[in-house]
């Protein structure tokens, strides 16, 4: 479990390293509201 900037971000430990250098952001679109997850290489 991650908190940054009151954001709780809860996921299992195997799926860690996709969270160690990644970027989450909120876009509103046609669709709905989603999350997009960008990682550096």
């Amino acid at each position: 479990m991650v908190i940054d900037q009151g954001i709780k971000i809860v996921a299992d430990k195997s799926f860690s390293f996709f969270f160690t250098s990644a970027l989450i952001t909120h876009k509103d679109g046609i669709m709905g509201p989603r999350f997009k997850l960008t990682t550096k290489e």
